[in-house]
């Protein structure tokens, strides 16, 4: 069990919690359109890949490192790029996107980190596909579908992880209060007292986590500095991201081998948070089962709930429910072609299953249709964007309860709308996620998650 004591040095904005730009991209992989992409290796159908996270400390290892690999004159970037490819594949093994257009790399000052430059990522990611140190898949300037990727050979993640002996630090990112346009990307904004007292609250939170005794498995997989960031402004967004999507991008049952303080953790999430906000909001009691829609699958009713808060558009929502995963397992049950993106997903479903692409709208139509009916008292939120200003709902509370675990001398790892905490304090976090949640006027009830053994 080891101790992570992690140093908040300058970091980078890496992946901005997504994906990079989707200007510069290939098409898709394994189809017809696939004729542009450069790729080294034969996997054209690559699960969802990882993001590029600079997350850890390359000071004063970039030379042994560089030494290691046969680059003895590479930059820190270098050496940081080589620690992210070996840690992604002792762990998940996917590919780690990153972007090769130069536009990508241009942010406010604010968001900025000498490392994540276009020259400095390109130029680690050229070198170690000639030394032959990794898998590389280069898409090809202005075509759309994935991004640029790379994924460690072997060698790589023997000479790295011989160089990291003596474990790793974490890096602090530039900016911890981010902002982003339309398109999602980082925008400059005027600091108020209040984005001051946030960037405290989150400067304590990750000071918690990085003192925090956690364990469970490959700890370097999922200990990330947490980021909140807001859309469009600052009343829209603003949920708590862990960069590089650290402990929040596991599974439910991933989660669950997490410990903290030597102990599993519980995973104490809200029910139906946000249906629960809105008809708050509104004025009126939400209804029990607010996902049980007769003849639907819940996740799916879940999901297409909260894209219809989200959207600001019926035709907009409608096409992103009948492109989600969610919808293509509705529509086709034994044969939904699993370990593939959304957008890869529906694209395979509408070549290989003719008459897809019209059931899936219709589906989703009906839905729609369903739920609208089903909460009739909150249809004017619905195609409003005001799912956005639920998320700073949330994240307000989220901030809450993460401030008072901490006065009681508890760390919490947040997941949006749920939490993880020793199995010995689930009690206590859910008492107290239920008492912040009822300062802003919302009745809540919380779920527990079940542990399983850690070895």
């Amino acid at each position: 069990m080891a101790r992570n004591t992690g140093q908040w040095v300058a970091g980078d904005i890496g992946n901005r919690d997504g994906p990079p730009d989707k200007r510069e991209t290939a098409p898709l992989a394994g189809t017809k359109r696939d004729g542009g992409i450069k790729r080294s290796d034969p996997d054209h159908n690559r699960p969802r890949d990882a993001y590029l996270s600079l997350r850890w400390e390359s000071c004063g290892r970039w030379q042994s490192i560089g030494s290691a690999l046969g680059c003895e004159d590479g930059p820190e970037t270098f050496a940081a790029v080589a620690i992210a490819l070996y840690i992604e594949a002792t762990g998940n093994n996917h590919w780690i996107s990153y972007s090769r257009n130069r536009n990508h790399y241009t942010t406010p000052r604010r968001y900025r980190s000498p490392l994540y430059t276009y020259a400095r990522v390109v130029g680690a990611a050229d070198r170690l596909d000639v030394l032959g140190l990794i898998n590389h898949a280069k898409a090809a300037p202005g075509q759309r579908g994935r991004q640029s990727a790379m994924r460690a050979k072997p060698e790589l993640v023997s000479l790295v992880g011989t160089a990291l002996e003596s474990g790793l630090v974490l890096r602090r990112p530039p900016e911890l209060v981010i902002l982003r346009d339309a398109n999602k990307k980082p925008i400059d904004y005027r600091d108020t007292r209040e984005t001051a007292r946030m960037r405290r609250e989150i400067e304590a939170q990750n000071e918690a986590i990085a003192s925090a005794n956690l364990g469970g498995g490959n700890v370097i997989q999922f200990v990330a500095p947490l980021r909140r960031i807001f859309n469009e402004g600052f009343s829209q967004g603003g949920r708590f991201y862990a960069e590089g999507g650290g402990w929040q991008k596991f599974s439910k049952a991933e989660r669950q081998r997490i410990q903290i303080d030597d102990e599993p953790v519980v995973e104490v999430d809200y029910a139906e948070f946000h249906p629960v906000l809105a008809y708050a909001q509104a004025g009126h009691p939400a209804p029990d089962n607010a996902y049980h829609i007769p003849g639907f699958d819940r996740a799916l009713v879940k999901v297409s709930f909260n894209i219809m808060l989200n959207s600001s558009s019926r035709n907009g929502s409608r096409y992103t429910i009948a492109h989600d995963a969610e919808m293509v397992r509705a529509v086709l049950g034994d044969d939904f072609p699993d370990g593939l993106q959304d957008e890869e997903m529906w694209h395979r479903a509408a070549v290989l299953h003719p008459g897809y692409v019209q059931t899936a709208g219709d589906e989703a139509q009906r839905l729609m249709d369903a739920i609208i009916a089903k909460h009739a008292p909150i249809s004017r939120m619905f195609f409003t964007g005001a799912g956005l200003a639920l998320q700073r709902l949330d994240s307000d509370i989220a901030e809450g309860v993460m401030r008072e675990m901490r006065r009681r001398g508890i760390v919490v790892l947040p997941v949006h709308d749920s939490f993880l905490a020793p199995a010995s304090k689930a009690a206590e976090l859910e008492a107290v996620m239920i008492d912040e949640t009822a300062k802003f006027g919302a009745s809540v009830f919380c779920t527990r998650s079940s542990t399983v053994p850690t070895g």
